[in-house]
């Protein structure tokens, strides 16, 4: 085992970074924790005021480089979110649970499915 480390909380995604420098991990309560991936060491928490309200699980993770990424929560909503602010950029409330997200390999749009029969795509305008 390369590393072993304690997310205090179920882990129900995870994703390496392109650059295989960090890997995000979607938590239960909707928390996305960034690791280190030569040390394990957590150096991110995405969460802002809507994950805490709702502490719904964060579904599915998809890296837009390596300074942003597309979280999809099972209240709900999409959030893009800027890794080394720590920031969210924008949100999306698709009204159903999402449980994937995918972003295109030229990094100019992302799709999304849910609880039920239909795929959204979105283009990137940040």
């Amino acid at each position: 085992m390369f590393f072993s480390s304690d997310c205090r909380d179920d882990v129900y995604c995870c994703e390496v970074n392109p650059s295989n420098t960090m890997v995000a991990v979607g938590t239960g309560k909707g928390i996305v924790k960034i690791y280190k991936m030569e040390d394990g060491i957590n150096i991110y928490s995405l969460v802002d005021v809507e994950v805490r309200r709702s502490y719904l699980p964060a579904t599915t993770v998809s890296w837009i480089g390596d300074e942003r990424m597309v979280v999809g929560y099972a209240a709900g909503y999409i959030k893009l979110w800027n890794i080394s602010n720590q920031q969210c950029l924008n949100t999306i409330d698709e009204d159903r649970t999402i449980l994937q997200t995918c972003v295109t390999l030229d990094k100019d749009a992302f799709m999304t499915s849910g609880k039920d029969a239909t795929i959204n795509i979105y283009r990137f305008f940040i």
